[in-house]
């Protein structure tokens, strides 16, 4: 039994030398990273969290490298691809990134965010979408976020208010119960509406048994 155990010890013994000799070789140096869809601005922080992780990045999973570039760049990183070349002379890791298209800008809270069009909420100073959503909080929003992303399509700015939900699309406006009143009536109606047009300039859609035009 003591001479199983000292042969355990060993053989243990010897795949911790191995894993050291071999963590030593060249194959498992890292060589060079090579980065792929990051603008000119984004390199100092990456850089720096690239040289922290190191040799790791030859073994990263990519989902824990997304949920870390994520956590330092705001979420603006849909996802991540890692490529890597072993050599004896070193290895190379080639590193893709894939960003987030955002589909309007959100004023939420004081703050200016993006969304895109699945609404993950992320922030990218690299983007500018034309259209816009307008809300006070994050709690107002978040419930109504499927909502108020589909109206984008009748106007190109959004504004959730506590009274009432405005659609404006070049100085045309379409006013509607506030978002969480707003149901499949008013989604049909609005349907047969289609996008705001004619000669009128503002649409009231808030009253049960009309519809008021001016």
């Amino acid at each position: 039994m003591r001479g199983f155990t000292g042969l355990i010890l060993i053989t243990l013994l010897l795949i911790y030398i191995f894993g050291i000799l071999l963590f030593k070789i060249p194959l498992f140096e890292l060589k060079r990273v090579e980065v792929y869809g990051v603008k000119e601005s984004e390199f100092p922080v990456l850089e720096e969290e690239i040289a922290r992780l190191g040799r790791r990045l030859l073994f990263l999973p990519e989902d824990i490298l997304l949920r870390r570039l994520n956590e330092l760049f705001s979420n603006r990183f849909e996802s991540v691809e890692l490529r890597r070349r072993f050599s004896f002379e070193g290895s190379v890791v080639e590193l893709f990134l894939n960003r987030r298209e955002a589909l309007a800008r959100v004023f939420m809270s004081g703050k200016e965010l993006l969304i895109d069009p699945e609404g993950v909420i992320f922030f990218d100073e690299n983007q500018k979408p034309g259209y816009l959503i307008v809300v006070k909080s994050e709690e107002r929003f978040l419930p109504a976020k499927a909502l108020v992303l589909s109206l984008l399509s009748y106007g190109r700015e959004v504004r959730v208010l506590g009274n009432k939900t405005l659609v404006l699309d070049r100085g045309r406006r379409l006013i509607l119960p506030p978002a969480d009143s707003i149901g499949e009536k008013e989604l049909l109606l609005l349907e047969r509406l289609g996008r705001l047009g004619g000669e009128h300039r503002e649409i009231d859609m808030r009253y049960k048994s009309f519809i008021l035009l001016r």
